[in-house]
C-alpha cells in the first residue's frame, strides 16, 4: 500500500492516475489517497507510522494559490492545509516529489528506491512559469496573506526551491 497525500492543486492526480497508474498501481489496495484535512490527518498518520510509503507531490505554492482563488476559494484555507501538512505529515518524512522543478529525477529516484519502482521524469516541467506574473495578481489582504504564508513556511518551501 502507498499512501498519497497533498495539497489540493499540487499534483495529486498526476501522481495517482499518470504516475503510480501508469505502473498499474490504480486498486484502493495499492494507493490511499485523501488530501491534508483535518478530518483524514489522524489516519494518514496511522498508516505512515505503520510503515506505509507516503508520496506527496509539490507544486510551486504561488501557482496552487492562484489555481485556488481561481475557483473562488479564500487564500486562508489554503495556508491552513500548508500547515497541517508542515506540522503533521513533514515529521514523518514523506517521500516529497515536486512536480515542477527542473531536479525533480532526484527526488523520484529518492521513490524509486523506496518503493522499488522505476520511473522517469518524462514529463515537461509542470506549471512553473510565470511566478513573478503570479505574485503579482495579489493585492491588498490577498497579497498580507501570501506574504505571511511565506514568512511562516518559507523554511519549508525552501527545501523545494520555492521562493516569493
Amino acid at each position: 500500500m502507498i499512501v498519497v497525500t497533498s495539497v489540493p492543486h499540487t499534483g495529486s492526480q498526476f501522481v495517482t492516475q499518470h504516475l503510480l497508474g501508469g505502473a498499474g498501481l490504480t486498486s484502493p489496495n495499492d494507493v490511499y489517497f485523501q488530501h491534508v484535512e483535518n478530518g483524514t490527518v489522524p489516519m494518514l498518520r496511522k498508516l505512515m507510522l505503520k510503515g506505509w510509503p507516503c508520496i506527496v507531490p509539490m507544486r510551486h505554492p504561488l501557482k496552487v494559490a492562484g489555481t485556488w482563488t481561481s475557483r473562488g476559494k479564500p487564500l486562508y484555507q489554503l495556508w491552513d492545509y500548508w500547515r497541517r501538512l508542515v506540522s503533521a505529515i513533514d515529521p514523518l518524512k514523506p517521500l516529497y516529489l515536486p512536480i515542477d522543478v527542473p531536479n525533480r529525477q532526484g527526488y523520484l529516484d529518492v521513490i524509486c528506491a523506496e518503493l522499488l519502482v522505476d520511473f522517469k521524469t518524462d514529463w515537461p516541467v509542470i506549471g512553473s512559469g510565470g511566478m513573478d506574473s503570479a505574485f503579482d495578481t495579489y493585492k491588498g489582504g490577498e497579497r498580507r496573506l501570501v506574504d505571511g504564508m511565506f514568512e511562516e513556511l518559507g523554511d519549508f518551501f525552501g527545501r523545494f526551491g520555492y521562493e516569493l
